[in-house]
């Protein structure tokens, strides 16, 4: 996906691997970019409303440091359905409700009987999401491929890279949008983002447990 998605966007310093692409990412802004996207471009599809909520202000509020301010709560709630869909926001929202509730339920329910989460899951479950456009084949998909314990990572062949790399004219309208989205609201996206982070690394198992779960690189 080098160059051709927003992944290829985030700060590529150590990090893992992704379908397609060369450049390693960084794990936990890939996380949080992944599921701040997924939840707004399900409320631009206008199948999900976000209600920030405004914290309250207490008396020395006024006094605080604009930049020691903490991110809104942010509540999510399904007001549409996406018929047989596959991927990580189809995924997402079947976990939200049709009232009111915070992020991070939503991402317990996402992770369902896989808590704790593995540090990997949120890789492998790109690899199913690349698989459901139907432009690649999963290897091992017929055993199925578990996208959050099974360390077995997808194989695409350079033909498939190809076909994925022709959507970038469909993506550079979605990244406008997105980027749109952070310039007129940047605080907005920016607790949009740290939601997710928060959400995610609620459902962290322990350093000890997260030790040896890597999977190959390829």
């Amino acid at each position: 996906m080098e160059h051709s998605t927003i992944l290829s966007h985030l700060d590529a310093q150590h990090g893992v691997r992704l379908p397609c692409g060369k450049t390693p990412v960084q794990l936990g802004p890939l996380e949080r970019l992944v599921f701040a996207w997924a939840f707004w471009n399900l409320r631009e599809r206008g199948l999900i409303e976000l209600n920030y909520l405004e914290p309250v202000e207490h008396d020395d509020a006024k006094q605080a440091d604009p930049d020691d301010r903490l991110p809104l709560d942010i509540a999510v709630k399904r007001v549409g359905d996406l018929a047989g869909g596959q991927g990580v926001e189809a995924d997402v929202l079947r976990a939200c409700g049709a009232e009111d509730e915070l992020i991070g339920p939503v991402l317990r329910r996402w992770a369902g009987e896989h808590l704790p989460l593995p540090i990997y899951a949120v890789v492998r479950a790109l690899h199913l999401e690349v698989a459901s456009f139907g432009l690649v084949e999963l290897k091992d998909q017929e055993n199925g491929l578990d996208p959050f314990t099974d360390h077995r990572v997808a194989h695409f062949a350079s033909e498939d890279c190809e076909r994925i790399t022709g959507l970038e004219p469909r993506f550079a309208g979605l990244l406008a949008a997105w980027r749109e989205f952070g310039e007129q609201r940047p605080q907005a996206a920016t607790d949009l983002e740290e939601q997710c982070r928060l959400g995610l690394f609620d459902l962290r198992p322990p350093p000890i447990m997260a030790m040896g779960t890597a999977p190959p690189m390829h």
